[in-house]
């Protein structure tokens, strides 16, 4: 994931460089949706919707980034952006059309997106374009597809419904902070931190995979649960005693 450490400043505005990414990126996103699932207009635009709606809660983000080209780095997030939004595609033709050949589309791509995770972060560093924005970006859609995913194994009965908490921890998190100001701080980095998102996703795409018994894929969930309940105990603490103590 982004640092939110600050590069050096550039009178360069990110907004034309956002918006020809969210374009391109959109344009790939049709183009993949038509070629690999062959959906009708109605549904493609269900997903279109979707990412244009992810799009402009981003450019809307973008003062966060400050005045500076909008980086490598986020041109990375942004297609991983496109991605998560053709697993959405993917998983839902499966469900519509009962065919699992989509859900092992959506496994490889979700896979491909799980590897460039890491990369806009040491773009970022490396041309001191990390910023709040890209750190935040970077972890939505990371959140996005995490939730995403969840959703899916319990839709295709690989678990029961208490998988998609793994999906909804982020967002109640999200929820807590407007009530508790202290959990609006921001965290330090962490390698465990990433280390269990990368547990999530992994776990959530054996889960889903067609050939995995329940009996296999609940136990796994029930343990990327149990880790990522961890991971927000820890860093909820952390915030609640002001950062205070060693993390």
């Amino acid at each position: 994931m982004a640092d939110v450490t600050l590069g050096p400043p550039d009178r360069v505005t990110p907004l034309p460089g956002a918006l020809l990414t969210f374009g391109v990126a959109g344009i790939g996103l049709i183009t993949a949706v038509l070629t690999a699932l062959n959906w009708e207009g109605g549904a493609l635009a269900l997903v279109m919707a979707l990412y244009a709606a992810a799009s402009m809660l981003t450019v809307q983000a973008l003062a966060g980034h400050g005045p500076r080209p909008f980086g490598w780095a986020n041109v990375v997030t942004t297609f991983r952006l496109a991605a998560t939004c053709f697993v959405a595609a993917a998983l839902i033709t499966a469900a519509r059309d009962l065919d699992t050949g989509p859900v092992w589309i959506a496994i490889g791509v979700t896979l491909v997106a799980l590897a460039l995770d890491g990369i806009d972060g040491f773009l970022a560093r490396r041309s001191g374009l990390c910023s709040p924005f890209g750190a935040r970006f970077d972890m939505e859609v990371d959140a996005a597809l995490i939730l995403l995913l969840s959703v899916a194994a319990w839709e295709l009965g690989k678990a029961g419904g208490w998988i998609v908490a793994i999906g909804a921890m982020r967002y109640v998190f999200v929820a807590a902070q407007a009530v508790i100001p202290k959990l609006r701080a921001p965290l330090p980095p962490s390698f465990l931190r990433k280390a269990v998102c990368v547990v999530q996703v992994s776990a959530l795409c054996i889960a889903v995979t067609p050939v995995v018994p329940p009996a296999i894929s609940a136990p796994l969930a029930g343990i990327a649960l149990v880790a990522l309940s961890w991971s927000f105990l820890r860093d909820t603490v952390y915030l609640l005693r002001g950062g205070d103590q060693a993390f």
